[in-house]
């Protein structure tokens, strides 16, 4: 129960902030979902999440740093939670199999 309180908290101060900054400052947030950590950290853990989205992989740090750089690239978004999860939101508990 704290864990989902604490985001939706941190969905309703992304957009708060956007709200009262704005307009000369934008604010976003990035959910991530399953990122694999470096060689030789728990990778096999993070694999078995892979099924639990419809595109059937873990993310890497480049898919967080692409959608970073597509944030601060694009002027006319701000109160967004971009979710960086392969889909994995979708569908909470659903296994895609192979």
């Amino acid at each position: 129960v704290a864990y989902a309180q604490t985001k939706s908290a941190l969905v309703a101060q992304t957009r708060l902030l956007a709200q009262e900054l704005g307009p000369d400052i934008r604010v976003n947030g990035i959910a991530p979902g399953a990122i694999l950590p470096p060689p030789g950290k728990g990778q096999e853990v993070l694999e078995t999440r892979a099924v639990r989205n419809p595109l059937r992989r873990v993310g890497a740090a480049d898919d967080i740093t692409r959608t970073v750089m597509f944030l601060l690239e694009s002027p006319f978004i701000t109160g967004e939670i971009v979710h960086v999860s392969g889909g994995e939101h979708l569908a909470a508990g659903k296994s895609y199999g192979e």
